[in-house]
């Protein structure tokens, strides 16, 4: 692109403002945010100073400025690559990127602004005009009810569209928040043909949104678009993985899975042909992890326009749908992916551009946040990686099944490239072999020193339980241990490096014979490049485990022992706090986020959330509320505390609880829910009480020995059921009436004092002048209490008891915390009278 003279873009305040700037900081760059009125700059400030690479804030503060400028000190403006990439990045936030030099006479608009379309504001009265009492609602809704809070909470969610606004909104259990972010959200797509997501933890919801709320919204206001739940690529089947499948055989696949898994992949082949959009949900039952390898999609190892099957492809049918859609449903998981993607390399990500963004049940998006920003290397990860290149028998020098082996079909006509081709495979194939041997005993060594290290619990090494352990060279032993893990860690990685040499020793061969064999290669040439791609990232990871100091990162083992035996080992590396890579990745790239849930707030109002996601935006509008729930908690709820029950650490809790357990499901004869902490200590309460339950026709249902969904389904069918969870049954857990008439909690939801990020985010806090416990813990722990009391009361009508059998809320100071979280209801004696 041309250079323009300054003299038209520049009025002389701002050029006199750059000039002295840049000769202030020796010439050096610096990165400049820039207002624009017509064709001139009237107005800039400085983001930041050094290379515009080196500056985080850029993308957070994009949606601030019109455009960013930074100088070339060299008087060059041609852009480089990374200015290419940044321009493409701003561009998406709605910004310019130009060049200037450093006396100001020069500028290169590298991506012009473009003053956006006039917006047209949503009107408060029209938003409540749907909701209101005598409106169409009536007709629509059944049972619907004229609620206040609703109408509040909607009006504004259409401010926040208004203002550009960050949002946190509470609503209490009942508000109907759905229709309240759904009635302002239609009315903006109509108004300004503005795309919309909306974020959701559970499929639950989603499934509530699709099936229910979305076309209730639209029957509301007469407002027809366009929607779609919008799932990640693995999600869908991959034809070229499913034909090549086929070509290689599947009685190759039984080499390496058990008979039930090697009958799945016979039934979703016979399967194929009737599949309408290649979604794993179209199957007629769960595929087991091994086996949906062999067929789901990769994001990376795809020919895109260049694959054979494109016409066909069910996720780029999908991906068209998402594109050509006005709201897309998506989970907190592909909204991350997303935002990853784009922090990683300004790619063009999973999902279209978009300015605004709903995400409910927020209170979860930390979380999901801290896996996606970080990083990890597994056993499981290595081997499955290692076997589409080539999975080895025990003693043939040729691989069973995998890309190398396609290479060798390729030349069966070709025996001198053949011959060629055989003495890589096998130089791959025989040190795949030695690291298999060198890695499983290296893992197993790994998997004894993270039990041995945290023996004081008693659920290691049990299978299915996930045991975690820090690697802190500051905590006790924690130089013995790590020592002790350098060498079977440096093998697992020097194992790796020895394959991923030879991998690149085929590839360059490969690329030699490319011209010569007329492309013969070029899928597996494709494929192979993905791979070391990948098994790069996992070294890293590896290297970093043992070897980093990095404060900001979080350096963390997982293990657990499979249910057939095999072990299940994982290298993490996570950010210590993600609310900068939040604020950037997700607050800076939208013009409006709405976060809401039924627990945003805790003791002391919305300051957790807000530090824990870096909603601290002194140039943005952010905007805070909390709307009551609408039941009649006094009326309809009772709360009991025991007064002799023992403290949760002391000798015999465990028998007491189980004692009140017990008597609140005979109470109830059933319609009971007990929520633990510890998966141990709820096998124990079941093992003491399901003998005397079942002579009261009984039944225990616990979590774990079926899945959650059937679990479910079997407590809201008739019959007496006392249903026993754990974390997963803290919240999106929906029993409407008298079939859910008392929730217990056993222990409050404190996080394990122990687990490697709690752990290291206190610490975090601690070093930064906080307080770890108040600060961080309590917060924590008062919303998880929240959703875990939120279960009992889901209707106007429903009736319950709650049960608390953790007497700290009485004994301690910040038990009234707890209290003051929930509604007010009337606490009762051992009569239960509800």
């Amino acid at each position: 692109m041309s250079a323009a003279s300054a003299i038209t873009l520049l009025n002389k305040k701002s050029a006199e403002h750059i000039r002295t700037a840049i000769a202030d900081y020796g010439g050096q760059e610096i990165v400049f945010g820039v207002f624009i009125e017509g064709n001139t700059i009237q107005d800039c400030e400085i983001i930041s100073r050094g290379n515009i690479n080196m500056a985080p804030s850029v993308m957070q503060d994009a949606v601030r400025y019109h455009a960013v400028m930074h100088n070339h000190p060299s008087g060059n403006l041609s852009p480089s690559d990374q200015d290419c990439e940044i321009a493409a990045r701003l561009a998406d936030y709605g910004a310019g990127f130009f060049i200037i030099d450093n006396n100001a006479e020069n500028i290169n608009v590298i991506v012009p602004y473009k003053k956006p379309a006039e917006i047209i504001p949503l009107e408060a009265e029209e938003i409540a005009g749907y909701l209101k009492k005598n409106s169409s609602a009536e007709n629509i809704i059944p049972g619907f009810e004229n609620r206040q809070a609703q109408i509040d909470m909607a009006q504004s969610i259409g401010k926040a569209f208004n203002h550009n606004a960050v949002y946190l909104c509470e609503a209490g259990t009942g508000t109907g928040k759905s229709i309240a972010y759904l009635i302002p959200a239609l009315l903006w797509i109509k108004n300004n043909h503005e795309r919309i997501i909306v974020s959701t933890n559970t499929i639950n919801l989603q499934e509530q949104l699709l099936g229910k709320d979305i076309p209730t919204a639209m029957a509301l206001t007469g407002i027809k678009i366009k929607y779609t739940m919008v799932k990640g690529r693995g999600n869908y089947i991959c034809l070229y993985k499913a034909d090549r499948l086929k070509k290689e055989g599947y009685g190759t696949s039984a080499l390496f899975l058990n008979p039930e898994e090697t009958g799945q992949i016979s039934r979703i082949e016979t399967m194929l042909p009737d599949l309408k959009t290649g979604d794993k949900s179209e199957v007629s039952f769960l595929p087991s992890p091994a086996v949906w390898d062999f067929f789901c999609a990769e994001p990376d190892i795809c020919f895109r326009a260049r694959c054979q099957f494109f016409s066909l492809c069910y996720y780029q049918q999908a991906r068209r749908e998402a594109f050509t859609s006005d709201l897309l449903i998506v989970n907190h998981h592909l909204l991350c992916a997303d935002a990853a993607m784009k922090i990683e390399g300004g790619q063009t990500g999973l999902l279209p551009a978009c300015r605004r963004l709903i995400i409910d049940e927020a209170h979860n998006i930390e979380e999901t946040a801290t896996s996606y920003f970080g990083k990890s290397a597994s056993r499981s990860a290595l081997q499955r990686n290692l076997n589409f290149i080539a999975r080895t028998g025990k003693k043939s020098r040729e691989p069973a099944s995998g890309i190398l082996k396609r290479l060798l079909e390729k030349t069966q006509n070709r025996q001198a490239l053949r011959t060629l081709i055989e003495k890589f495979i096998a130089d791959f194939t025989g040190k795949r072999r030695e690291f298999d041997q060198t890695a499983g005993d290296a893992f197993d060594e790994i998997y004894n020193l993270i039990r041995n290290g945290i023996n004081k619990n008693p659920e290691n090494g049990e299978p299915g339980n996930e045991i975690k352990i820090r690697i802190n060279r500051q905590a006790p032993d924690g130089e013995k241990f790590l020592q002790a893990l350098d060498i079977p860690v440096k093998n697992v990685g020097a194992g790796l490096y020895r394959l991923l040499k030879q991998l690149r020793e085929i590839l360059l061969f490969l690329e030699d014979e490319e011209k010569a064999s007329q492309d013969l290669f070029r899928d597996e040439q494709f494929e192979l490049k993905c791979l070391k791609m990948r098994l790069e990232g996992l070294q890293e990871v590896i290297d970093e485990i043992i070897s980093s100091e990095n404060d900001n990162n979080i350096r963390w083992l997982s293990a657990r022992r499979l249910n057939d035996s095999r072990l299940f080992v994982e290298f993490n590396i996570t950010p210590v706090d993600i609310s900068e890579i939040f604020k950037s990745a997700v607050l800076g790239k939208n013009h409006t986020v709405i976060l809401t849930s039924a627990t945003l707030r805790d003791h002391s109002g919305f300051t957790f959330i807000r530090k824990r996601l870096g909603i601290n935006l002194p140039y943005r509008n952010v905007y805070e509320n909390a709307f009551p729930s609408p039941f009649d908690y006094k009326k309809n709820c009772r709360i009991y505390i025991p007064a002799n029950i023992p403290e949760p650490s002391a000798a015999g809790f465990t028998d007491s609880a189980a004692k009140y357990i017990y008597q609140a499901a005979c109470y109830f004869s059933g319609r009971t829910f007990a929520l633990f902490t510890s998966y141990a200590q709820l096998l124990t309460v079941k093992n003491i009480i399901s003998p005397e339950l079942e002579k009261q026709g009984i039944t225990c249902l616990v979590q774990g020995e079926d899945n959650r969904t059937r679990l479910l389904e079997t407590f809201r069918s008739c019959g007496k059921f006392l249903l026993l969870g754990t974390d997963s049954f803290w919240e999106g857990v929906d029993v409407k009436g008298e079939r859910l008439s008392c929730v217990i909690i056993v222990k409050l939801p404190f996080r394990v004092p122990t687990d490697p990020v709690y752990e290291a985010r206190s610490e975090y806090i601690e070093k930064a002048g906080g307080n770890a416990f108040m600060d961080y813990a309590l917060p924590a722990a008062v919303l998880k209490f929240k959703q875990g009391f939120g279960r009992l009361i889901r209707g106007k009508d429903d009736r319950g008891l709650f049960i608390l059998l953790d007497k700290r809320v009485i004994s301690k100071r910040y038990g009234a915390c707890f209290i003051k979280a929930l509604p007010e209801m009337e606490q009762v004696d051992e009569n239960w009278d509800i």
